[in-house]
């Protein structure tokens, strides 16, 4: 596979105890592109924690940091436009760092 370009906003996101924060990632794929083909990891950054996996079509999440565990999603309609953004429910203070 070749080099993509990732585009994430340059400003932090600021959520709300409790509520849904979505953190936005999006690639421009090619035209033959397939969902199948995608391998994608959404991780801590300092500890590398993993947050949300998904690769040959499916979420992997066997790995998943036990504190996030029912509560990440992708926008799976969207995934073949590109928008890899993830979905954190029910945000918590510990959520706090960069992904």
């Amino acid at each position: 596979a070749g080099a993509m370009e990732i585009r994430v906003p340059e400003e932090p996101v600021v959520a709300l105890f409790g509520q849904d924060a979505t953190l936005h990632c999006s690639f421009l794929p090619d035209a033959n592109f397939s969902v199948a083909e995608l391998s994608l990891i959404w991780q801590l950054t300092d500890t590398k924690r993993l947050v949300h996996g998904f690769s040959g079509g499916r979420d992997r999440l066997q790995d998943q940091g036990r504190g996030y565990a029912n509560r990440t999603a992708l926008f799976y309609d969207q995934l073949a436009l590109g928008n890899v953004s993830l979905l954190l429910r029910r945000v918590r203070v510990a959520d706090e760092g960069s992904f």
